[in-house]
């Protein structure tokens, strides 16, 4: 990809130049619209007011060692949180029957029975999820790949696959997906219908996944009613923010589980899931 960028300089920059054309006549049919007083700003006693003078500040030139600190330094913490994530999650799913066991016995002791009925139920429910999460992802990954193969767009497989991997993140997933491949057909076309045809698709696909496959698939799978996933989504986002939508339904789950099985809970299990009432 980066190999074949420079080929289609020529046609980036033409479509620039027709975009700062374009501008550049609405801004003129404006100033021809608006009347001379509008336009001219006049000072006290008649005389216009003069141009300041642009003055560019040129910065010293930095190191070789401050331009590679730049671009590390702020990628070393994410990485390294996340190394510290996996490191930790990988040894929660290995001795995961030891931590259920001892959670139990820190939760009740008297009702060891129905607590490990619950937490089970709440693995399997979540367990449930993120598989509906990664076919969700799929079928909106793979007709992206067949669609931009089919319009000519470059690489398709990889930006299906990406699509598929990124859809992952909440909301913000989708839309950097759709990104690179909207960038690269308005590089590669001389005109703007490839660029439409692919803004199109991945608008349309989004629709789809969001308003149809998601509630369908999460609230059949889950336990939860499809209501209750954008209520959960609501809910979360507006208490925790960009966590509380990515453990909206895990959250959600739980809640409801523990409606099953604790009374006082029981309201949470009726309104929220997919039992009828």
């Amino acid at each position: 990809l980066s190999d074949s960028l420079p080929k289609y300089r020529d046609t980036i920059r033409a479509k620039l130049a027709a975009l700062g054309g374009t501008m550049a006549t609405i801004e003129q049919g404006f100033q021809d619209a608006m009347p001379d007083g509008e336009v001219a700003q006049l000072m006290p006693g008649g005389k216009t007011k003069p141009t300041p003078m642009e003055v560019t500040v040129v910065p010293d030139k930095p190191g070789q060692f401050e331009i590679v600190g730049t671009f590390i330094g702020p990628v070393l913490g994410p990485l390294g949180t996340i190394a510290i994530v996996f490191v930790l999650v990988l040894f929660m799913l290995f001795y995961m029957e030891d931590l259920r066991d001892r959670m139990v016995s820190v939760i009740s002791r008297r009702g060891v029975t129905v607590t490990t009925q619950a937490m089970s139920e709440v693995t399997r429910r979540i367990s449930r999820y993120l598989l509906m999460t990664l076919i969700i992802n799929a079928s909106y990954g793979i007709p992206v790949g067949i669609g931009l193969l089919l319009m000519g767009v470059p690489n398709a497989l990889l930006w299906g696959l990406l699509a598929i991997i990124l859809r992952f993140i909440p909301y913000l997933g989708p839309w950097l997906a759709a990104s690179f491949p909207i960038i690269l057909s308005f590089a590669i076309s001389p005109g703007w219908e490839l660029t439409i045809g692919v803004t199109a698709m991945f608008l349309v696909l989004e629709l789809i996944s969001n308003n149809v496959v998601e509630p369908w698939l999460y609230g059949s799978r889950t336990g939860l009613s499809p209501l209750a996933i954008i209520v959960s989504a609501l809910f979360w986002t507006w208490l925790w923010g960009t966590a509380g939508l990515l453990l909206a339904v895990p959250l959600t789950l739980i809640l409801v589980v523990s409606g099953r099985y604790v009374p006082q809970l029981r309201v949470l299990h009726t309104l929220l899931g997919d039992d009828p009432g």
